[in-house]
């Protein structure tokens, strides 16, 4: 059942198991009612794996597929933006939380990390 593996991904993914909770959420995002998640959720595991550049291609395969931007686009969003920035690419960051700023200033600290870049862009 791919709730279940779902369920046992977060398990492993809270424990810091990061290659047992990638198997799971690999597995479990077959299921439609779950794949969102499951993406979300290997894009994360990747990323706690210091896997950035799977991580990358993770999030923006969900961003993609995401129409609506709701709590579950904006998540991934973020998610891609901070992988973005520990692989020390700023410029596509910056894009990513601009995203999010345009739609949800309150998101986060998205409006401190913006704030935060035009400030370096001006001095």
């Amino acid at each position: 059942d791919y709730n279940y593996r779902f369920e046992l991904g977060q398990l492993y993914f809270e424990e810091g198991l990061m290659d047992l909770a990638l198997q799971q959420f690999q597995l479990s995002q077959r299921s439609p009612k779950v794949r969102t998640k499951s993406l979300l959720y290997m894009g994360r595991a990747f990323k706690g794996g210091k896997k950035y550049d799977l991580a990358v291609e993770q999030l923006q395969t969900l961003t993609k597929e995401l129409q609506l931007m709701d709590e579950t686009k904006k998540s991934a969003i973020y998610e891609l933006a901070d992988a973005f920035e520990l692989m020390g690419r700023e410029s596509e960051a910056i894009e990513e939380y601009k995203k999010l700023y345009q739609h949800d200033i309150g998101y986060r600290d998205v409006a401190d990390k913006i704030n935060a870049f035009y400030e370096r862009k001006s001095g």
